[in-house]
Formats: structure tokens, C-alpha cells, sequence
């Protein structure tokens, strides 16, 4: 019984140390308030005591997250224009896309960016390295092949993009 025990005070302070070390636990955790109060901590050579940070070591995820904050400014919009020949509002396999057709993208009424489709049949686009915003997707209608009419009646676009967010679906579909 007393080895079982000393495995679960081993197990506790290792699982406090993890959590100390996250940030995660505050000075009232210690291994004995795990264990039920009869363990002792185990200690020896290798064996981390944990103790209290006086701040967090590690910011998972907050507000202050280099990773978070960093990755603001890397958002994206990206989608398709394609001939949508049979004016289902779907895009099908069958549904090419329009090659060199010219995409816009406004912000507060302003034109921020242009881009054009790739060449050949996909139809695709892309506005990468975007801070967090909203922003207007509009094609240039004069790029698009005599007489494309809209079907998917959604342009222009409106797209909302927070932290670390990319909008990969700003498709458009015309006849």
C-alpha cells in the first residue's frame, strides 16, 4: 500500500510541475493536497520539487501570444471564379474556371488590392498576408468572358476575417 502510495505522490508532483510550468496552478496546489494529504512528496536525486511561479512562464494562447499576434496580420482570402454552365449555383467538377479575370478587394471603400485568376482552368485567387478586418471581394466584370451573368448572387462579397482566420470560400459563379 505504502509503494501505491508513493507511486500517486510521485504521479501528483509530476502532474504539479507540468502545471506550474503552464501557468495553470497557483500557490495552494502542492502534491500532499493531491495525494489525500498522507503521501509524502517524493524526493531524491532527478525528482523537480514544484514551486510557484510569481508570473506565468508560458502564454498559451492569450491575448499576449506571439504565435496569436503574429499570425493577425497573415490572414487570407482566397476562392474561385468559375463558368458555372449549368446554373445550379454549385461548382461542379464539370465547371471550369475562368482564367485572368481580375478580383478586387476594398476595405472601408477603399481599393486596397487586385489580383487577377490563374491562367488556365481553375479559376482561382488569392489575398494573402491581410491584417484582421473586414473587407469587400468585387470581379471586374469587364475581365469576364462577353455576356457572364452572375449566379451565385453574392458579389460583391463581404468577408470578416479575425486572428488567424483565412476565408478560402469567396467563390463566384457565372453564366
Amino acid at each position: 500500500m505504502n509503494s501505491i502510495r508513493s507511486k500517486l505522490g510521485t504521479f501528483a508532483t509530476i502532474i504539479i510541475a507540468v502545471l506550474l510550468l503552464a501557468g495553470y496552478a497557483g500557490g495552494d496546489v502542492s502534491a500532499s493536497s493531491l495525494s489525500g494529504g498522507g503521501a509524502p512528496a517524493a524526493s531524491g536525486p532527478g525528482v523537480v520539487q514544484p514551486t510557484t511561479p510569481t508570473e506565468p512562464i508560458a502564454d498559451l494562447g492569450g491575448a499576449n501570444s506571439p504565435a496569436k499576434s503574429d499570425c493577425c496580420s497573415q490572414e487570407s482570402i482566397s476562392g474561385v471564379v468559375w463558368n458555372d454552365a449549368n446554373s445550379n449555383k454549385l461548382q461542379d467538377e464539370s465547371n471550369a474556371g475562368f482564367a485572368n479575370v481580375t478580383v478586387n478587394l476594398y476595405q472601408d471603400g477603399t481599393l486596397i488590392s487586385t489580383t487577377q485568376t490563374e491562367s488556365g482552368t481553375t479559376g482561382y485567387y488569392i489575398f494573402d498576408n491581410l491584417p484582421t478586418g473586414t473587407y469587400v471581394v468585387d470581379v471586374d466584370e469587364s475581365t469576364l468572358p462577353a455576356g457572364a451573368q452572375l449566379t451565385t448572387d453574392n458579389e460583391p462579397l463581404t468577408v470578416s476575417l479575425s486572428c488567424c482566420n483565412h476565408s478560402d470560400t469567396a467563390d463566384f459563379g457565372y453564366i
